[in-house]
């Protein structure tokens, strides 16, 4: 899992020219979410559902989290699933069928 998370770290830099804030924001929402994963019993990020990527941001809302930083985390994992899906692991981004709440109901 890690060698997906570090290549896709060299991707934002390389070839998105990321900011550096923007790289280490990205890598540490996605090993937070591994680390969930880990805790939940779930080795691979492969295997992630839109309803596994639903539940870990209603975890980060129950401990929490300001909206923003829940946006922020919904965004890095459907951009590196999207990574995922592009680089050929993935057949699809689970990320694509999660919608985040409107500012109306937050």
């Amino acid at each position: 899992m890690a060698d997906h998370i570090a290549a896709y770290g060299s991707y934002l830099e390389q070839e998105k020219h990321a900011s550096a804030n923007t790289v280490s924001s990205y890598l540490r929402d996605l090993n937070q979410f591994r680390s969930w994963l880990l805790e939940n019993g779930a080795a691979d990020l492969r295997r992630v559902k839109t309803d596994t990527i639903n539940e870990y941001l209603r975890y980060l809302e129950r401990r929490g989290k300001s909206p923003a930083t829940v946006t922020r985390s919904a965004a890095s994992l459907k951009s590196f699933y999207g990574y995922m899906q592009a680089s050929g692991v993935m057949k699809a981004n689970p990320c694509l069928l999660y919608t985040s709440p409107s500012p109306r109901d937050a």
